[in-house]
């Protein structure tokens, strides 16, 4: 596609997660193709955003996180929905793309009678994510109205009714290459096993902790650093206590610089109970680290050959996760080589390619 388009991306805020990441390189990579980008947030606020936007690309947040607390319920969800109906229109846009279910079921209420074709995209895996038996049926009457569907893996889209999947489409994440200036910064010559992700239960940093201290004592130089920030942060933190390793396990708390704690790390470990598509587990792969991962829906078993560039272990398999630690641990030579093959994930999931079937679902949409 070579015309500029004029697109608009809607999602709740743009927080520290993968989907507000994707959504960032997005908007910024056709703004840098010339596109007019318009972003809007429902309830981000004031604070700044935590992903770099090109200067170009309009960023509204309507702020409907407040507006929601002044008013009756039946109400303030009526007003939301008009508010963000007409920030759509003042876009102009040629096309609407949606992230997340926060943002999907709003801007399909708020665009009905519209000419303009709305594409939807989950970023998790519905066969796994609980949500409102509200939404669940809002969902389920709303999304045909789609001009398409995206899902980041096949067994997401096979969620949804066949008339949805004929219109639907799979795009995986982009992978970038690691920044060339990503080198370690340790002064430690200790090794580091490194997970990162929000502390929620979905992520099970817990198994990751137990199967951590299972093998600790055979590998003394190591570590364990979990990187991220959420409601389960007491309790893993009680579990670290119990372990008796609070000099081994350190809950490092929320960064925005993946690659600079990838490069200080020596192993990645993903032990989610189910994904979307784990961007952090890709961008280990970019950076060179081995990696362990649970077999979990949806995303790892389509990145990873298990044994060749990375393990695959049984979802709560401890017993597996502290094997399959026990042995990178143990062998350089191995992670050496799982390394230097995870590398080629920059090459499968190439931003351009990617992006480029962005716009052909684009093209289709405006035309239908």
């Amino acid at each position: 596609m070579t015309s500029p388009r004029r697109i608009t991306l809607v999602t709740a805020h743009l927080g520290l997660g993968g989907a507000e990441r994707v959504l960032c390189l997005m908007a910024n990579y056709w703004c840098r193709k010339g596109w007019s980008v318009s972003l809007l947030t429902l309830g981000h606020g004031v604070r700044p955003a935590l992903h770099k936007l090109e200067p170009n690309v309009k960023w509204t947040d309507l702020d409907l996180g407040s507006h929601r607390r002044r008013t009756f319920w039946p109400l303030n969800e009526a007003a939301g929905i008009l508010r963000l109906r007409r920030a759509i229109k003042e876009s102009s846009p040629d096309a609407v793309i949606a992230f997340l279910n926060s943002a999907n079921i709003p801007v399909l209420m708020a665009t009905v009678g519209m000419p303009v074709p709305i594409i939807v995209s989950e970023r998790i895996d519905p066969h796994h994510e609980p949500i409102r038996l509200r939404d669940s049926l809002l969902r389920r009457l709303l999304y045909p109205r789609a001009a398409c569907v995206t899902t980041q893996t096949r067994n997401a889209l096979e969620f949804f009714s066949f008339a949805i999947q004929k219109r639907g489409r799979v795009i995986p994440n982009p992978v970038l290459p690691a920044p060339p200036n990503s080198a370690r910064s340790r002064q430690d010559p200790g090794r580091v096993v490194v997970g990162v992700g929000r502390l929620a239960i979905q992520k099970r940093f817990d198994r990751l902790i137990r199967a951590f201290a299972s093998v600790a004592s055979k590998h003394a130089e190591w570590i364990l650093e979990i990187w991220g920030d959420g409601d389960q942060r007491e309790r893993l933190e009680d579990l670290v206590r119990k372990s008796g390793l609070q000099d081994r396990i350190v809950l490092r708390g929320r960064t925005d610089d993946i690659y600079g704690v990838m490069a200080n790390a020596d192993l990645f470990v993903l032990s989610s109970d189910y994904e979307g598509f784990p961007n952090v587990l890709c961008e280990a792969l970019a950076t060179g680290l081995p990696v362990i991962s649970t077999d979990c829906p949806s995303g790892p078993g389509e990145v990873i050959r298990n044994g060749e560039n990375g393990i695959l272990v049984p979802v709560a398999d401890e017993s597996a996760l502290s094997q399959a630690l026990d042995r990178l641990m143990e062998s350089a030579d191995e992670r050496a080589r799982l390394g230097a093959n995870g590398r080629a994930i920059v090459d499968a999931f190439n931003v351009d390619r990617v992006m480029s079937t962005w716009e052909n679902v684009i093209e289709v949409a405006t035309i239908s």
